[in-house]
């Protein structure tokens, strides 16, 4: 993961409380042990993944950390996880490490695979 890892997103996360900082660690961790080869960015003030385009973003709220899916509204929710119902986005809101569970991995799993193999 080392080689993956932007500056400015190491910056951000060492900015929040201490909970947060812990969702975003395991989060990040979990990204990157999905797909290594999404490639981490610091765009719109918060950190993006993509693997050609946008797929991901995360960013702190003030008692829980997002996760943002770009063009989410495209992705089989199973278990209702995803909340937003405005345009494309959807986000999942993560509260404690414990909701970094198998339901999380498998829509960052459905994102990551709906990356177009030309856009990389």
């Amino acid at each position: 993961m080392e080689r993956f890892r932007h500056p400015e997103v190491d910056r951000y996360i060492q900015e929040g409380d201490e909970r947060s900082r812990i969702i975003m660690c395991m989060l990040r961790r979990m990204l990157f042990e999905c797909d290594p080869e999404l490639r981490e960015c610091y765009e719109y003030g918060m950190p993006v993944y993509r693997k050609g385009r946008p797929l991901m973003a995360m960013w702190r709220s003030s008692d829980h950390v997002n996760l943002g899916f770009i063009g989410g509204a495209g992705l089989l929710d199973e278990h209702g996880m995803m909340e937003g119902r405005a345009g494309e986005h959807r986000h999942v809101k993560l509260f404690s490490p414990r909701d970094l569970a198998r339901d999380l991995l498998e829509l960052i799993e459905l994102s990551v695979n709906s990356a177009d193999p030309d856009d990389r």
